[in-house]
């Protein structure tokens, strides 16, 4: 098969598309991958800002999962705090350029679905 041909089973890729699968963060992905929460929580900001216990409060899930869940995301550069750190309530979190480009790549993931290494 010559390089130009796609290979068995998947379309040939744009240079474009290469380019940003070459950019994009693997690790950040494979750590949203890992945990229902961190999706969860992903997917919930690149929707658009929100609290934590907003988050919580949508998907039914426990508001610590989810603030542990946001603050390893803020760990990882895929969100930041959008209000000043010394605020204690009506923290507002939003994605930062690289944890739209993953939550791109991720699933939506299913809050009632079993999995993740949170459990």
């Amino acid at each position: 098969m010559s390089e130009s041909e796609p290979r068995a089973g998947r379309e040939a890729r744009t240079d474009s598309e290469e380019s940003q699968t070459d950019k994009l963060n693997w690790d950040a992905v494979g750590v949203v991958a890992s945990s229902r929460y961190r999706g969860l929580a992903l997917v919930a900001l690149n929707d658009s800002p929100a609290t934590p216990s907003d988050i919580a409060e949508t998907a039914d899930e426990d508001i610590a999962h989810v603030s542990r869940a946001i603050q390893e995301l803020k760990e990882h550069g895929l969100v930041e705090l959008l209000v000043d750190e010394d605020r204690q309530k009506g923290r507002y979190y939003g994605v930062t350029a690289d944890g739209a480009a993953v939550a791109s790549e991720v699933d939506t993931p299913n809050p009632h679905a079993g999995g993740g290494l949170d459990e």
